[in-house]
């Protein structure tokens, strides 16, 4: 048991590493110059994209499970940016302090830029829940 949980949490740590590598670029790239970037909310809204990755993460990994399902390459990498922008999308809302402060733009665009880097992350790896991967 031991060893299954350090060969899910290496696999749930990478992934948590690529969501938020691809939610902060998502976040600066959304902004007109570098010096708009509000970089709390970046770092804020970057750290609680990798919380929201692991906890998905908890749901089941298909490099650490073998009875997977195999997909077809289009829908494990559509499945994935999914699940980046929404992960992407709740930090970046979850990091204002009430409704008012949240920068409707700025999430939306984060959103879906933090989706195009999962697609070119996707088409960049292999998908281990892909036939043939």
């Amino acid at each position: 048991m031991k060893e299954r949980f350090k060969i899910w949490l290496k696999a749930a740590c990478a992934r948590a590493c690529r969501t938020m590598g691809q939610s902060a670029i998502s976040i600066m790239g959304s902004a007109v110059i570098l010096q708009d970037v509000n970089w709390l909310m970046l770092l804020s809204s970057t750290v609680l994209t990798g919380i929201l990755s692991m906890a998905t993460s908890a749901a089941g990994l298909p490099e650490i499970n073998e009875k997977h399902c195999k997909k077809c390459w289009a829908a494990a990498a559509a499945e994935r940016a999914i699940k980046t922008m929404c992960q992407t999308f709740l930090s970046m809302a979850g990091s204002a302090v009430t409704l008012q402060e949240v920068n409707w733009a700025m999430i939306g665009s984060a959103t879906l830029l933090s989706g195009i880097a999962s697609l070119i992350t996707s088409a960049t790896t292999s998908l281990p829940e892909v036939e043939g991967a």
